[in-house]
């Protein structure tokens, strides 16, 4: 897999979400990075998590996974496997407690 596809993998997942824009707007999403098959970014206003980590898998699914980041020390928080696109929403709120949406 190229860059340009590891970019269009990240894109397509951070999109899943609402884009940078609007994850930006309401959980002050930041340093987003592109990963070897999907995206990673910070956010702000849960107290369980702050790093979200999402990867496309073979099955065309995701794989997202929910740490807690402070300073150097980062825990795994929870692990969702086999998720499809239109659950990452629901799956992010309700771990996060965060809305995308108005």
């Amino acid at each position: 897999m190229n860059k340009i596809q590891r970019q269009e993998i990240a894109s397509t997942a951070i999109n899943q979400l609402g884009g940078m824009g609007r994850l930006g707007a309401m959980i002050n999403a930041r340093d987003f990075m592109t990963l070897k098959a999907g995206a990673q970014f910070r956010f702000s206003g849960s107290r369980k998590t702050n790093v979200v980590k999402i990867e496309l898998s073979e099955n065309d699914t995701y794989t997202i996974e929910f740490w807690k980041s402070k300073g150097i020390k980062w825990s795994k928080v929870e692990e969702f496997n086999g998720v499809y696109a239109d659950q990452m929403i629901s799956i992010f709120q309700d771990v996060t407690g965060l809305a995308l949406s108005l």
